[in-house]
């Protein structure tokens, strides 16, 4: 039986940065990024997509980066997701599929990415290094 539903590959997917600068309780030692991980992943899973946990994003002056892979917007960088508000945000618009606009408390987050950032994400194939799935 055919199913309309989209796969999970033409979805979307959530890459992490961790396992860097991003965090780290060094750099945000009042933030709960083990908890982050997890209600994002959580948020993903809900919606029909999936979360990866990437070594480095090249992006560390930004700090506790994420990138959205979607087929309606392509790649949305946020970085700065180390306060609850965000947080928050960020698994909503997630747990919703990552659909339209992004909202203001995240859009305020949006970066441009470096050259040397883009070529690294592009390197994120999903299913090698540098990505290591959640």
């Amino acid at each position: 039986m055919h199913e309309d539903r989209p796969t999970r590959s033409t979805r979307f997917s959530v890459l992490l940065c961790r396992d860097c600068c991003c965090g780290t309780e060094t750099k945000h030692p009042d933030f709960d990024h083990q908890r982050q991980e997890l209600e994002l992943q959580k948020a993903a899973i809900e919606a029909g997509g999936s979360l990866h946990r990437v070594k480095c994003l090249d992006a560390c002056g930004q700090s506790n980066v994420v990138v959205l892979r979607t087929p309606e917007r392509g790649r949305v960088w946020l970085g700065d997701l180390a306060d609850d508000a965000s947080h928050e945000a960020l698994c909503a618009y997630v747990r919703a599929g990552a659909l339209g606009h992004l909202p203001p408390a995240l859009e305020v987050r949006r970066f441009a990415p470096s050259t040397a950032s883009e070529e690294v994400e592009g390197r994120c194939n999903l299913r090698g290094i540098p990505v290591r799935e959640s």
